[in-house]
This record gives C-alpha cells, sequence and structure tokens, in this order.
C-alpha cells in the first residue's frame, strides 16, 4: 500500500504499527526501528554515504540501504534529450562505499532493478527512482472526483488545492498536514488561517468563521472558499526557452539564445500566494503557478546574459563556463520578483545556456574557416589551397571530375602561389575570439580624413619589413639592425637567391620552410 510521503504524523505510522499484529498476532510485540537510506542508485555520492555510515555506526543506528543497481533515464529526462544508463560495475567507487556500509553494520536491500517501467512515464518521466516499476501508476489532473488521470502526471504535490465546497458544514474537523496551511478566503478578503493541525470548524473555537456563518443553512454551515497551501520545497521544475537575438561581438553575427535548466519552488508567504497571484493565475493549477515562475526566471537569465554579452565580458561560444554566474545573479533577481508573492526560489541549477542548432553550426563553421585561413597566411590563400585541394581529390578519384578548363585555372592558381610576392604578404587575420584562437575581430576605425597636400619632402630611403620582428629595414641591407635576423636567404635545393618573404623558391618551388618530417 504506497503512500505518497512519510511524515512523523503520518498515518503510515498507525499503519506500520497494526500490520505487525495482523501478520504475525500471536508474536511478542517488539517496536525496534531502523533507519533506511532510500533510492541508492548509480549516480549517488560515495563520499556522503561513507559519511553515512559513519555517523549511524557511532550511533549505534543499525541501518538498511536500497540498492537500486542501474540507472537509467530512457527518454533523456533530466541529459538533454539523450538516453543514458549507469550500472554499478561502472562505479567501482560507489561499490566500495557500499561494502564499507556494510562493514558498518548496514544491511544492503536491492531496491527493484531499475526502479521506473521501460521508456514510458509511470507516472512522472520514466526515470530511475522517480517512477515505479513493479506496479503501472497514474496521477489524476483532478483534486475531487470525477478523476481525470494524466499521463505523465502533473505533479505528485499540489502547491494549492482547494476544499471540497464552499458550503463547510459546522463542526466539520479540518486536518492540516505538517507541512501546509489553510487559508479562508471570503470575497478576496483572507479571513483566517489554520496552522498544521487537526481544527474544529466552530465560531467558539476559531472566532473568524462567525464573520461567514451562512444563514440559508440555519447556520449550521460557514460559506467561504478554502485554500489548503503547501509550505514546502517543490524540486525539479523545469524551466527553459528563448532568450533573445543577439549580436555576438566577435563576429558580428546575429544568433539565437536559448537557456534550460531546473529550480526548486518554496512557499514562504502562503497569504500573499493566495492574494496576490489568484488574479494573476489558476492557483489551484500546479503547472500554472510552476510556469509563471519558469517566465520571471527566464526573464531576469535573459537580462543576465545578454548584459554581459553585449558588454564584451562574454564569448558567445562556451557560455556554459558562466553557467554558476548566471545562477548566482539570476536566482537572486528571481526572488525579488517573487517575494511580493510569497515564493522563493530555493535552489536554481542544471543551467544550460546555448545556441540554437543552426546558429551553433555556424559560428563553429566560422571559427574553423578564420583559424585555416591565419594557418594559410590570408583568406585569398586559404581559398586557393582549397580549390587546390578539391582538384587534388578530383584526380585522385581518377581525373573524371576534373575538367581541362579547371585543371588549367588551378594549375594557373598554382603558379600565382608559386610566384615570389612583389610585397610583404598581409598579415594574416585575426582570431575569432572562441577558445584558443586568439583576440577576435576588432572594428576596424574609420578611414582618416585625406591629408592636406603637403610640400614635397625628400625622397625616403627605400626600406623592408624584416619578417621577424617586422622593423623597417634599409634595403640592401643583410641583416636586421633591430633583431639581426639575416636578411637575405638562399634556397636549400638550387642556391638561389630568396626574398626575405618568400615562402617558395621563385627558381625550383622548394619549401623555405617545409613541413617536419
Amino acid at each position: 500500500m504506497p503512500f505518497s510521503y512519510i511524515s512523523e504524523t503520518d498515518r503510515y505510522i498507525a499503519f506500520a504499527d497494526l500490520l505487525f499484529p495482523a501478520l504475525a498476532p500471536t508474536a511478542t510485540p517488539s517496536h525496534l526501528a531502523l533507519v533506511r537510506l532510500e533510492d541508492v542508485d548509480p549516480t549517488a555520492d560515495p563520499a556522503a554515504l561513507r559519511q553515512f555510515a559513519d555517523y549511524l555506526y557511532s550511533q549505534h543506528v543499525p541501518f538498511s540501504v536500497g540498492v537500486i543497481p542501474e540507472y537509467t533515464d530512457p527518454n533523456g529526462y533530466y541529459n538533454g534529450g539523450k538516453k543514458q544508463t549507469i550500472t554499478l560495475a561502472q562505479e567501482p567507487a560507489l561499490v566500495s562505499a557500499l561494502k564499507y556500509m556494510q562493514s558498518k553494520g548496514g544491511t544492503i536491500i536491492e531496491h527493484g532493478f531499475t526502479h521506473q517501467y521501460s521508456n514510458v512515464a509511470n507516472p512522472y518521466n520514466g526515470v530511475t527512482g522517480d517512477d515505479a516499476e513493479f506496479y503501472r501508476a497514474q496521477c489524476s489532473a483532478t483534486q475531487q472526483p470525477p478523476y481525470t488521470f494524466d499521463s505523465p502526471c502533473r505533479s505528485s504535490d499540489y502547491v494549492v488545492w482547494t476544499g471540497p465546497d464552499q458550503n463547510i458544514r459546522k463542526f466539520s474537523r479540518a486536518i492540516v498536514e505538517p507541512d501546509a496551511v489553510a487559508v479562508f478566503m471570503n470575497q478576496g478578503q483572507v479571513m483566517g488561517v489554520l496552522n498544521p493541525g487537526q481544527h474544529r470548524l466552530d465560531a467558539a473555537e476559531l472566532p473568524f468563521l462567525g464573520m461567514f456563518v451562512d444563514w440559508a443553512s440555519n447556520s449550521n454551515a460557514f460559506k467561504a472558499e478554502l485554500y489548503f497551501v503547501g509550505a514546502r520545497e517543490y524540486p525539479h521544475c523545469r524551466f527553459g526557452g528563448r532568450l533573445d537575438e543577439v549580436q555576438d561581438p566577435v563576429s558580428g553575427l546575429i544568433v539565437t539564445l536559448r537557456a534550460f535548466g531546473e529550480y526548486a519552488l518554496r512557499v514562504l508567504d502562503p497569504v500573499k500566494l493566495i492574494v496576490n497571484l489568484v488574479g494573476t493565475v489558476d492557483v489551484t493549477n500546479n503547472e500554472a503557478i510552476t510556469g509563471w515562475v519558469a517566465q520571471q526566471l527566464l526573464k531576469v537569465t535573459r537580462t543576465t546574459v545578454t548584459t554581459q554579452l553585449m558588454s564584451g565580458a562574454w564569448p558567445i561560444l562556451g557560455l556554459s563556463v558562466h553557467s554558476p554566474d548566471i545562477e548566482k545573479a539570476a536566482g537572486p533577481a528571481a526572488n525579488e520578483q517573487l517575494t511580493d508573492y510569497g515564493l522563493a526560489i530555493a535552489r536554481f541549477g542544471n543551467l544550460d545556456v546555448n545556441l540554437d542548432d543552426d546558429d551553433n553550426t555556424r559560428l563553429k563553421k566560422l571559427a574553423a574557416d578564420t583559424s585555416y585561413s591565419r594557418l594559410a597566411g590570408g583568406f585569398l590563400q586559404a581559398a586557393q589551397a582549397e580549390a587546390l585541394q578539391g582538384a587534388g581529390e578530383g584526380m585522385a578519384q581518377g581525373g573524371a571530375a576534373v575538367t581541362p578548363m579547371f585543371l588549367g585555372a588551378g594549375l594557373g592558381m598554382a603558379g600565382q602561389m608559386m610566384q615570389p610576392p612583389p610585397q610583404a604578404p598581409p598579415v594574416p587575420p585575426p582570431g575569432t575570439g572562441f577558445a584558443g584562437s586568439g583576440q577576435g575581430y576588432t572594428q576596424q576605425p574609420p578611414p582618416a580624413p585625406p591629408a592636406v597636400p603637403a610640400a614635397a619632402a625628400p625622397a625616403a630611403e627605400a626600406t623592408m619589413e624584416c619578417p621577424q620582428c617586422h622593423s623597417a629595414v634599409r634595403v640592401g641591407s643583410k641583416f636586421c639592425a633591430e633583431c639581426g635576423t639575416p636578411m637575405a636567404k638562399h634556397c636549400t635545393n638550387c642556391n638561389a637567391d630568396l626574398a626575405a618573404t618568400a615562402k617558395f623558391c621563385a627558381e625550383c618551388g622548394t619549401p623555405v620552410n617545409p613541413p617536419p618530417a
């Protein structure tokens, strides 16, 4: 007989007490108990398990460990849509920790095999530990009969749920769970609040009830709206969506950013939640509440991310590195928005800020093309090399793909590449600013206004650029006066004279700096 949760005051305690005499009526009563560590699967923290074992052993508390041998997330619910399976055999540190717990008196109990069923929601998401394994389960989308079952479940715990009727019989008992409060409303006004416990609905005990006696019932009922509000933490609330279209300050491309993550919601002030949010969303619908909170969280995440991007402090690619900074800034900002509604973000994590798939492909291609052009010496040289590579691949396939016209063009480009440049080659373009590629594009300053013609000056002495330190060197000098680099080169194959900036010998085509063997 499964229960949704167990607390010190829950019916489970009474049920457990009755179960013993039902199963063994002649046995001597024994009220021993042990601590059970539940749902320990291959994703558990070995260090934490060792700490639990040490503490329980030091306090002489018997304990058992419910172990799930295989963790599986068949639909990638927590793994970005990708299936994930982890077995105990893949986690030797965890196996060692379980053996250590046994040495401290713990008893290992197999707690199902995967603790979920196939790849379907049973009833939540199909993930180990979240779903049932040995029976099929459903949740009702309605709080009162007739029940409407959803798959997957909307939620196992309602933040707000309503009483059965607005006509509440006098002398009824209101049972408020330990982690909830009851709020009585009448015509949009809060008339009273009941704290956890059992309460007899009588104006003599609860004076505020006298303000909404239903006289039509001969004073035998109270006419009021009754809301039960859970004053606890609601974990695993998911949010995500489009952040904004922004211009990458490095490449200049317009890209679409997205953010996805999880948060834990906590109700701090049930009265504020009912009074201030009831006119905005349907507070009895969990999805309406968590969806509204997710919008606020997405809004502050958008502001945090776009502000940093536009300032140039963060690059577009690799934003995941800044997830801790985003969480640190967005969490308090979201709580400022939620405080008037009695809500708070208790935890905020698993944040992933990424690009639209098409934009991600474009930026990666740009980074690769820019890095390649830097290695080749410039965009023109990279284009020529790519064209020659294509021609070579065509000839390697038998030449069928290479027409005489294209072959001639390719040989012409090869001839151009073999000729010594008339002047020093242009400085390669800067890197894209992505990880490992250098400083990145910088906006060029506007061209200077044309200079006013001045009086003819004596002709300046002809100079050329040192390939090592880029200092100006007088034409005809044998060495650079700044760094001592020889300005005259000779071909290692035919001993012909080479220009200081030549990459190939103009006589025989031998590379000046051949690649290492």
